[in-house]
This record gives C-alpha cells, sequence and structure tokens, in this order.
C-alpha cells in the first residue's frame, strides 16, 4: 500500500515555532493528513492528543501531520512506505492562511488537479472538489501541480 508523501514548501511552522506542534496520534496517520488539536496528551510535556476532524471543523484547530520519515524497518525503502503509528508522537504544522504544502494523490479524496478546491471531511484526508461544499471548511486550493506532487495553498 502506498501511502501519501508531504512537503511543507511554505508552512509558518517551519519558521514560527507557535504554528508547530507535537502531537500524540489516536490513530494510523499517514503524513500528509491532518487532525485536529485536542487537549494535552496526559503524561507528555508537549504533546497534544490528535482527533479525527469533522467537515466544519475550524481552520485554527486544524493540523497537518508531517513527520521526518524515519523508517526502523530496512525493507522499506521509499517515502511512500512510511506511516505513523497510532500511539506516537508526530510533527504537526497549524495551518493558517498563506501556508503552502504539497501531497501526492494519495493524500486525497476525490480527484485532485489544479485549480481543485480542497476542504475538510470527516475523516483525515483533505478533499479535492471542483466547487466547494455547503458545510464544509475550505483549506485552500490547488495551486499547480509539480510531478507527482499538488501544491496546495491555504486561503482561509
Amino acid at each position: 500500500m502506498a501511502y501519501c508523501v508531504c512537503r511543507t514548501d511554505k508552512l509558518a511552522g517551519t519558521r514560527d515555532e507557535a504554528a508547530l506542534v507535537h502531537l500524540k496520534l489516536h490513530a494510523k496517520v499517514e503524513n500528509g493528513n491532518v487532525v485536529v488539536v485536542g487537549a494535552h496528551a496526559e503524561g507528555e510535556r508537549e504533546a497534544y492528543v490528535s482527533e479525527t476532524p469533522t467537515a466544519a471543523a475550524k481552520l485554527g484547530q486544524i493540523a497537518l501531520v508531517c513527520e521526518p520519515e524515519v523508517m526502523y524497518d530496512d525493507r522499506k525503502k521509499n517515502l511512500n512506505e512510511f506511516v505513523n503509528e497510532a500511539g506516537s508522537i508526530a510533527r504537526g504544522y497549524v495551518l493558517h492562511n498563506g501556508d503552502e504544502f504539497s501531497l501526492t494523490a494519495e493524500g486525497f479524496d476525490g480527484t485532485p488537479k489544479k485549480g481543485a478546491k480542497v476542504e475538510l471531511q470527516a475523516g483525515l484526508k483533505l478533499k479535492a472538489v471542483d466547487s466547494a461544499t455547503s458545510g464544509s471548511t475550505s483549506i485552500g486550493e490547488i495551486t499547480d501541480v509539480e510531478g507527482e506532487y499538488f501544491v496546495i495553498r491555504v486561503k482561509a
């Protein structure tokens, strides 16, 4: 099974620690998935519990999971073989207006393409749609396609 690969092209959390969070994952989560940042994780000083978003979750509560791909299984060599296990601590980027990041097609429900709108749904994957869905939180738009990556610009 191929998992999503994520690039942190221009995210606020790469330079502003206030936009970077550590998440104790509630489920198996691919890089490029989104979660809601919950309460402090019990027994953890800097980690928060992740939760599955609803379609109407607020943008300021949403974090993009993008942990460096360190594979402990020597048989795995490709970035698309990496997944964050439930209970592990992973890096998350709280999304802000103007952020840019890139995902492979595995990170979407729907068909990603240049010009498509990107929104939340009840689940961990972002949804690519031709026009905004009523009741869903808009994340932004796919502004470019670079090889296998779809570049998303966050627009609040």
